[in-house]
């Protein structure tokens, strides 16, 4: 079965790739935000400034940890939510996107129950159609998992 790239599974799966890399990065997880208006389902929103504060090599992670978690889940990426991440969080060289994609892996492979319990979360928060997940909420979740 072929998934739909806005489905579901992929949001959530791509949305918890940037959780937990937030996380192991030490930034602030406001909330996921789920029922966006543009052209993605979903979108992180981080603490204030903490974008700002990573260095090319942290950004390069956060960047590619969307299609690193669609890989660990299994479901399909594409080129899309690449241009979206690049675009909205920087875009670094490519040379350093695959540096980041191999870290993001490793780190979310790692990390694989905490990633299924946020994927799970946020897979209940879009089947109830709530407009956000709370960022400590998800931590709450993951320290209890």
């Amino acid at each position: 079965m072929i998934q739909d790239l806005d489905s579901h599974e992929v949001v959530a799966a791509h949305e918890a790739g940037h959780v937990i890399i937030a996380w192991g990065l030490r930034m602030e997880v406001e909330h996921v935000n789920l029922q966006q208006r543009t052209a993605v389902l979903a979108s992180v929103r981080f603490g204030p400034g903490e974008l700002d504060s990573l260095d090319a090599e942290g950004r390069s992670v956060l960047v590619m940890s969307g299609i690193a978690g669609q890989l660990l889940a299994g479901v399909p990426w594409s080129a899309r939510h690449l241009n979206h991440d690049l675009q909205v969080l920087g875009a670094p060289s490519t040379s350093v996107q695959d540096s980041g994609l191999a870290s993001a892996r490793m780190v979310l492979e790692e990390n694989e129950e905490a990633f299924h319990l946020v994927r799970e979360a946020l897979l209940d928060g879009l089947a109830e159609e709530v407009d956000s997940v709370d960022g400590a909420h998800l931590r709450l979740i993951t320290q209890k998992g």
